[in-house]
């Protein structure tokens, strides 16, 4: 463009050539100036269309996370941004929570509002905490277990909090499977060695009281007495089978000051 500029005054002639010379240094200031601005112009759109598409994967991102995720101001507590799954957790809209006090929406009831006191405390303290089994509250009011992680990172000296929450429902069901497993395998294990210990003894009694019975006469005050033990060992060796049967775990209620025991029967019996 400076090239042509100057070429025009020339063909002119001499005046223009003389003018040019008065006014060539601003015009090659100004159309440097103007190839730079167009060249900032240039930069800076393209800068905030590769911000835009970053923050769009950031988002989509976010948004199909399988956890609920929520960044809160890590100083004031002020929510900046959720994603879906926190919206259909927790039941609220992202307006209702974006910009407002995380603390608002933790549960009332104070020792269930102590674990996440402790928990946000832990992660300002460490970078870092984990908790589980957390009361976690709704928009309904009701209060549902989550397993939570939080996090705490810094952007431009701003200092964030990314909380990651999982409903603990899936987790507390295996766990407690796990020990109902756990439990029975411990109660067959004692059972059937105690039934073996039972069983030895047993048969010796019974055969003693079958060679006992048969010496005594029908009718008379001791064939009754060994027809009774006959009966009670009889029970035993019912109860010592049922022993070695057991495939769930079923106690009795608790009766004054005795404390609930293994129900041998119920715990042996085929589920219809």
């Amino acid at each position: 463009m400076f090239a042509w500029t100057f070429t025009t005054f020339v063909l002119v002639g001499p005046y223009a050539r003389e003018l040019f010379g008065r006014v060539w240094f601003p015009v090659l200031v100004a159309h440097v100036v103007g190839v730079g601005f167009t060249a900032r112009l240039l930069y800076d759109v393209q800068d905030q269309a590769r911000l835009g598409a970053e923050r769009a994967r950031f988002r989509a991102i976010l948004d199909e996370a399988s956890d609920a995720i929520r960044i809160v101001d890590a100083d004031t507590f002020e929510i900046i941004d959720i994603n879906r799954r926190d919206c259909r957790l927790s039941g609220y809209h992202r307006e209702e929570l974006i910009g407002h006090d995380s603390r608002t929406f933790w549960p009332q009831d104070p020792e269930e509002r102590s674990r996440h006191e402790a928990s946000a405390a832990e992660a300002r303290a460490r970078g870092i905490a984990r908790a589980f089994s957390v009361p976690y509250r709704t928009r309904t009011g009701d209060t549902i277990s989550v397993d939570s992680t939080r996090r705490v990172v810094e952007h431009q000296g701003r200092r964030y909090e990314i909380i990651m929450f999982r409903e603990a429902a899936d987790r507390e069901a295996a766990e407690a499977a796990k020990r109902d497993a756990a439990e029975l395998r411990a109660v067959t294990l004692l059972a059937g060695a105690a039934a073996h210990e039972i069983n030895n003894p047993l048969a010796v009694v019974v055969g003693a009281l079958g060679l006992l019975e048969k010496r005594l006469a029908n009718g008379s005050e001791e064939s009754t007495r060994v027809a009774q033990a006959m009966g009670g060992a009889s029970r035993i060796r019912d109860i010592v089978a049922r022993m070695t049967h057991i495939t769930r775990i079923e106690s009795t209620p608790e009766i004054g000051h005795l404390p609930p025991i293994l129900d041998i029967r119920k715990s042996s019996e085929e589920i219809s």
